[in-house]
């Protein structure tokens, strides 16, 4: 798209979605799968298992800025971004197979080769993740325009979350489970990941072009962390995303003890409620991005935030007061458009943000957007902690004492994350382009 044009034709924004398939899905399998893995197909002592799945979590919360501070700093003959995007996409896919694929070895060499395969995994993944998130900041003008890529993108997400739960577990009980099946499933869903996240290198011909004049950021490769925390906006609009996440993601990871639990149904049904409630979220996702563009991403995030916590009654409540399993289904279907709205929403403010202080000279889209994807596995990895110590509260007890604990709690993050959204809380109060005013 020359500078001229002003919208995105449907064939651009089809490739650049395309490639948050393969995010959504190598963020999801990893997440659903990777510790049963290694307890229960390598034998790992839970513990160390556990270790393996965290450690490398923690260490994306200072990669993923480091990233996109080095992308903001490329100056290249394929551009800043290209070349993340596509060593990210390969990179990923080649760790990816490689995490569900290990050799015969002792089990100290699992345990290394594991860990390392891991780690690898995260730092490609972020290789690709950071800059393609950065893209709408940087190559869409219009307010519109970038909402409409992170809206179809989020669309995409969620179709690829949604798949990853569902479709890996078949395909490693089709191809044989055991380290057969994992490693099978594996090379397929590795393969076709890679695929889809090449798309976005179409999307990007024509842009990202060093002819183009395009400005690289000099000096350190984190972004100047104490300017961005004087920045109101992008500070208040941060804390807000995390502890929204963080409400969003607790009655999620209560789900298999509600339904395993005081419901008495099986495990199955784990995948039918959270099934549906990415699948309705999948089909919310365009359409609340076009309601955010109409009514302002603001009001529409709010009412988002709202109706999520009324699903989350629905669904701890029933659990509490033992409703029957429709009336927990219906909370689950009303929590996926309002899940959807809590993704798609905070990631067209923080674009326009991050657009507004490059359109000033920062060149930090990157780094910007790394921070921000540190947030969000911040917000994700909070509610399983917080579920974790209630769990221990409740003393086992999931309706009498889990379920009423878990709806507090969300409640508690989702008020706050309101109040920091609030109208109002600013000088003016936010503009139908959605963004928090400076």
């Amino acid at each position: 798209m020359s500078p001229a044009q002003t919208r995105f034709r449907g064939r651009e924004i089809g490739l650049y979605a395309a490639g948050s398939l393969g995010t959504g899905i190598f963020s999801t399998v990893p997440s659903v799968l990777l510790l049963y893995f290694c307890t229960q197909i390598l034998a790992i002592p839970p513990g160390v298992a556990a270790l393996l799945v965290f450690v490398p979590k923690a260490l994306a919360l200072f990669w993923d800025p480091f990233v996109g501070g080095w992308s903001d700093g490329t100056n290249s003959r394929w551009g800043r971004r290209r070349p993340f995007l596509l060593l990210g996409a390969l990179g990923t896919a080649l760790a990816f197979i490689g995490l569900f694929s290990p050799p015969d070895l002792p089990q100290g060499g699992v345990i290394a080769w594991v860990g390392g395969a891991y780690l690898l995994l995260v730092a490609f993944y972020a290789f690709f993740a950071v800059p393609y998130v950065a893209l709408p900041a940087e190559f869409a003008p219009r307010a519109d325009e970038r909402a409409r890529l992170v809206g179809w993108r989020m669309a995409v997400v969620m179709i690829g979350v949604l798949a990853g739960a569902g479709l890996a577990p078949v395909l490693v009980a089709h191809l044989g489970g055991g380290r057969q099946g994992y490693a099978g499933m594996a090379l397929w869903i590795g393969g076709a990941c890679a695929l889809f996240m090449l798309c976005p290198l179409l999307f990007l011909r024509g842009r990202d072009r060093p002819d183009q004049g395009k400005r690289a950021r000099t000096g350190p490769l984190l972004p100047p962390f104490r300017q961005v925390w004087r920045d109101r906006p992008f500070r208040r609009l941060l804390a807000a995303y995390i502890l929204m996440l963080t409400a969003a993601s607790l009655p999620s990871a209560a789900t298999p003890y509600f339904i395993t639990g005081p419901l008495e149904r099986g495990e199955g049904d784990i995948g039918t409620a959270l099934g549906l409630m990415l699948a309705a979220g999948s089909l919310a996702a365009p359409l609340l991005a076009r309601a955010g563009r109409r009514w302002g991403d603001g009001p529409v995030l709010r009412a988002s935030i709202l109706t999520y916590l009324v699903a989350s009654t629905l669904i701890a409540g029933g659990v509490w007061l033992s409703a029957g399993w429709p009336l927990i289904l219906a909370g689950f279907a009303l929590a996926g458009p309002a899940f959807a709205g809590q993704q798609v929403l905070p990631y067209t403010m923080i674009s326009h943000l991050i657009h507004d202080r490059a359109r000033q000279g920062a060149a930090e889209e990157g780094a910007l957007m790394g921070l921000w994807t540190a947030a969000e596995k911040l917000g994700l990895a909070l509610a399983p902690l917080v579920t974790g110590l209630l769990l221990s509260l409740a003393g086992g007890e999931i309706a009498g004492r889990l379920a009423p604990l878990i709806l507090a709690a969300t409640f508690l993050f989702g008020a706050l994350s309101l109040f920091l959204l609030r109208p109002g809380a600013d000088d003016a109060s936010p503009a139908q382009t959605g963004t928090i005013p400076r």
